[in-house]
């Protein structure tokens, strides 16, 4: 276009300085008439290239911001940190680039019919929606997965032109405040598994570019966050029960430690004739023996469980009720004494005032206790555990 203008500029010139010859010897009227018109378009040619020069330092100057802001979504995702911390920092970036109300991402679990809201980002006085938007049926963005097959990212510039009033779709964006939105798909093996969506943009809406390029981004993330989980439950997770281990124990400990649940329950499990069963019978029957112990201490306290010794079990409960607690804890030793497997219990439960570490002690006395009730019963020696 700028070239254009230029030829143009060059072929005025040429017809203007003939023109002007030809009406030389006219009258002065004439002559100023010319005059002006040749000057008025010559105005005219200046404004457009001028205009045009603007619009092509603009453009540069968007192309730019938008190379900066994508260097700067690797650069957070590239940092040493967990992905979820990266993906807030990712995601007020985005926010920032549209000067919009929110960004944030929804994963979809089809096996669930299901979809989550697993990230977001919300400008200052804008409100968080991420707790309203778990396991929201698939059927509500129903719309959304349509537009995606057809066209890829897409742009509602006003929700109620562009949304069925009184779809599911409309109540939640209503719900939100949401009057404007655009939204790009995440798509892994030509199937989508979720979308990444900016609420209410202000600025820059038209350009997509930043958004295709960043759901890349967001699906290396996603799968470097599944690498992350399942390095996090091997260190976490027991290789033979299954159970949580020691590490995940202790990493409990720390965490109620320096933040105390409303109520915490702790149960301690010994196993009565571990070292006799493996001495007479193998190691195999004794790993059978703790298997079935496993077993039996999961069923009743299914993600409150760890094994943290070769015969040592325990379960942390926290916001539990006392009687649900003591309810399971004897479910347990029924569980047990069905299963014909010999436990030492020591338990302790505590409101309010509860302290982790003073209630493990509490409940492993109980325990040695209990232990050494069993072993005065059965006349065995407690060094043939």
């Amino acid at each position: 276009m700028k070239d254009r203008l230029i030829i143009l500029k060059i072929l005025f010139a040429v017809i203007a300085s003939a023109l002007y010859l030809a009406v030389a010897q006219t009258d002065f009227i004439v002559k100023l008439i010319v005059t002006l018109l040749i000057a008025a378009v010559y105005i005219v040619l200046t404004i457009l290239e001028h205009k045009k020069v603007r619009e092509l330092e603009e453009q540069t100057e968007h192309r730019l911001h938008t190379s900066d802001t994508l260097v700067e979504c690797i650069r957070v995702l590239s940092d040493d940190k967990k992905v979820d911390m990266a993906m807030d920092d990712l995601l007020k970036v985005v926010t920032e680039y549209y000067g919009a109300d929110r960004t944030y991402t929804f994963e979809i679990d089809y096996e669930e019919e299901s979809t989550s809201n697993t990230y977001e980002y919300a400008a200052e006085n804008v409100t968080k929606e991420i707790e309203k938007l778990q396991d929201v049926p698939i059927d509500s963005i129903e719309s959304f997965l349509e537009m995606f097959k057809k066209q890829g990212t897409f742009f509602i510039s006003d929700i109620d032109d562009d949304v069925e009033k009184g779809s599911s779709t409309y109540e939640i964006l209503a719900m939100q405040n949401v009057h404007r939105l655009i939204a790009v798909p995440l798509i892994e093996n030509d199937e989508i598994i979720g979308f990444m969506g900016v609420d209410n943009p202000t600025v820059n809406y038209h350009d997509f570019s930043l958004l295709s390029s960043v759901s890349v981004l967001i699906l290396e993330s996603l799968e470097k966050r599944k690498r992350q989980e399942e390095l996090e439950r091997m260190s976490y997770q027991d290789g033979l029960t299954k159970l949580y281990n020691r590490n995940k124990f202790n990493s409990i400990i720390d965490e109620y430690t320096e933040n105390a649940p409303s109520s915490l329950g702790i149960a301690y499990f010994d196993l009565n004739g571990l070292k006799v069963m493996n001495d007479e019978y193998g190691h195999g029957a004794g790993d059978r023996f703790i298997l079935n112990a496993a077993s039996t201490i999961k069923y009743v306290f299914e993600g409150d469980s760890y094994r943290i010794g070769g015969d040592e079990f325990a379960v942390i409960c926290a916001d539990m009720p006392e009687e649900e607690f003591m309810a399971k804890l004897e479910e347990e030793k029924k569980h047990l004494w069905e299963n014909e497997i010999s436990v030492s219990i020591g338990h302790s439960w505590r409101g309010a005032d509860n302290d982790i570490n003073s209630q493990l002690r509490e409940a492993d006395n109980y325990m040695y206790e209990n232990k050494r009730e069993f072993y005065e019963r059965s006349g065995r020696d407690r060094r043939r555990r």
